[in-house]
């Protein structure tokens, strides 16, 4: 997470749509960096918490996804769902962390599809995904790719994309898929 907030990821005024949300932690540490910059209690050298932003989160277990409802109350939205089921709502940024991994990979291309097409105009995608190939332990890189995945919206050809690389699943594997533009990432 500090990732996200020391780079200044997510713009201001930014409609924020946090798929496997858990918890509610990025809703909340978003909704706390104001607080903090607000105070004058800020890291020296990192850019300024987005404002005015909307946050959504989806989370797949009824009994987590409370969790977050009750500590994050009007703050943010929380739905309990599957991402690869539900109609995502419309988003400036998605934040996918540590849970496309888990699928396998005809249901990773459609769950980015469906992101695709949920993205609103210059759409970002923030993914972080598992490094099986990295051994241990590793320490996590940052690696932005750009512009690579295809989108069903003709009004744009492209939308961001930013990649946490970590421990633990797919890894070179998915990066070269990424890279290659397969069929994996278009919209079926």
């Amino acid at each position: 997470f500090p990732a996200l907030l020391s780079r200044g990821l997510i713009p201001d005024g930014a409609r924020v749509l946090d798929l496997g949300c858990g918890q509610g932690c990025l809703e909340a540490l978003l909704i706390a960096a104001g607080k903090q910059f607000d105070a004058g209690i800020w890291p020296e050298g990192w850019r300024a918490p987005p404002r005015n932003i909307t946050l959504h989160g989806i989370e797949l277990q009824e009994r987590t996804a409370n969790w977050a409802r009750t500590a994050l109350g009007s703050k943010a939205i929380i739905l309990t769902g599957d991402i690869h089921e539900l109609t995502l709502p419309y988003a400036d940024v998605v934040v996918l962390l540590d849970v496309l991994h888990y699928m396998d990979r005809p249901t990773q291309g459609r769950v980015l599809a469906r992101i695709a097409r949920a993205l609103r105009g210059d759409g970002l995608l923030l993914l972080r995904i598992n490094d099986a190939g990295a051994g241990l332990p590793s320490t996590g890189r940052l690696t932005s790719t750009g512009s690579m995945l295809s989108a069903t919206d003709e009004k744009r050809s492209f939308i961001d994309l930013i990649i946490w690389i970590e421990n633990c699943a797919p890894g070179q594997d998915f990066l070269s898929a990424l890279d290659s533009s397969s069929s994996m990432w278009s919209p079926a």
